[in-house]
């Protein structure tokens, strides 16, 4: 079982679905992974999180079913903390 920082999202709309997300360290992503891909490792073992860099908090990384008017896609979420910068909706977007 391996353990990966994620360090950046993309989204796509209408409800700003995380669909993809980078692993890597400070100096940057080493791999982008598909929704499928991450809730594949995680079916395996795998965890995923993300650290602030302000205050080095971890926040676990979990499947999530968007619910907003009958969605029903299933992608990601950060564990809720007090801590804003280390939440997957504020990482900043993977530059390819």
């Amino acid at each position: 079982m391996a353990d990966y920082q994620i360090i950046c999202r993309n989204t796509e709309h209408p409800h700003s679905h995380i669909v993809d997300v980078g692993t890597g360290d400070e100096s940057g992503w080493s791999r982008i992974w598909t929704i499928a891909e991450v809730l594949s490792a995680m079916g395996t073992g795998d965890r995923f999180h993300t650290i602030s860099p302000t205050t080095g908090e971890r926040a676990e990384v979990r499947p999530y079913t968007c619910h907003i008017q009958g969605c029903q896609i299933t992608t990601l979420r950060s564990d809720e903390d007090l801590t804003k910068d280390n939440n997957l909706d504020n990482l900043s977007t993977c530059a390819v």
